[in-house]
């Protein structure tokens, strides 16, 4: 049997500032002030909250990463290369953020990686931030957990600041039960969508 945690993030980034009031207990007092649902329920998904701002980054040009062929092209090449370079820069200040409270580093599950990256172009092709109803095939036993987010940065190390703003996720990255970890990222249009799957067992 597992035990799991789901909770994702969304931010939004609308071109206008005038103040408009959305569905739940928040009122939006901008329109440009970054957003995300939060929950660990699902008739929870409409309540709405500000996070506190994460470190500001600057904005460069970003690549497109589209879903990539079999083909063994310079191209897919390059989109594969782009991939793991930035599921590692997750996961690495992923680990970093639980070293700085004493927690050992999280390992890399290929199991679970498989998962994530799956589901982060599922959530791309769909333009839509949802959780894996099976997140946890990614892992062999034990608890799991699973962080979803996406954000218009130029970073994806973003996605981590967004989580550690966020009390819910923060705890799945701090969880001292999990050991291994699978990331997924996509660049789609200018937004990168992000997932983790945390795993007590690999």
């Amino acid at each position: 049997m597992f035990r799991y945690n789901i909770l994702f993030t969304l931010f939004l980034f609308a071109p206008t500032t005038t103040g408009s009031e959305l569905r739940g207990t928040d009122e939006l007092k901008s329109q440009n002030a970054p957003k995300f649902l939060s929950s660990s329920k699902p008739e929870d998904e409409g309540l709405i909250r500000t996070p506190k701002e994460g470190t500001p980054l600057e904005d460069n040009q970003l690549i497109m990463i589209p879903l990539g062929s079999d083909k063994s092209s310079k191209s897919d090449r390059r989109i594969l290369q782009n991939t793991k370079n930035w599921q590692n820069s997750i996961r690495k200040k992923t680990n970093a953020e639980r070293k700085n409270v004493g927690l050992g580093v999280l390992r890399k599950s290929q199991k679970a990686t498989s998962i994530a990256q799956k589901w982060a172009h599922t959530m791309a092709n769909d333009n839509e931030l949802k959780h894996n109803p099976n997140f946890s095939e990614g892992c062999s036993g034990g608890s799991a957990a699973e962080n979803v987010a996406y954000h218009n940065k130029s970073d994806p190390k973003y996605l981590v600041v967004q989580w550690m703003n966020s009390e819910g996720h923060k705890r799945n990255i701090l969880n001292s039960r999990y050991s291994y970890i699978g990331v997924g990222v996509v660049e789609d249009d200018g937004r990168f969508w992000g997932v983790q799957v945390f795993c007590s067992d690999e």
